[in-house]
């Protein structure tokens, strides 16, 4: 093989290993957003927090709904699954739904 054709290979070899690492590169540089939401849950109605990547926020917001979620100090002593995802927002960002809105407002909501 002629010196020529071997560097045409080794350079279409590191083209193609740097276009397959460019996504994962990407990735690793996307940071966590806090999102607050809005759930109906298995025991009523319950505020959460989550830190999702900002690109894949659909892909989890639908994935919610059968998920089993942490217990929280209040809450009975039975698991807790999410039955519908109401509204989910950044947590800077306000609620829509008044119904949320008077949720954030809860003591146990606070801080």
């Amino acid at each position: 093989m002629s010196d020529s054709l071997m560097m045409k290979y080794g350079a279409v070899c590191l083209l193609l290993l740097w276009g397959l690492q460019w996504p994962a590169m990407a990735a690793e540089k996307e940071k966590r957003q806090d999102y607050k939401c809005y759930l109906e849950t298995n025991q009523g109605f319950k505020l959460m927090r989550f830190s999702w990547f900002e690109s894949k926020v659909e892909q989890y917001q639908l994935s919610l709904p059968g998920t089993k979620l942490p217990r929280l100090p209040q809450d009975k002593p039975i698991a807790l699954y999410v039955k519908t995802v109401l509204e989910c927002v950044k947590k800077t960002e306000s609620f829509t739904l008044e119904e949320a809105k008077q949720a954030e407002l809860a003591p146990e909501n606070q801080g």
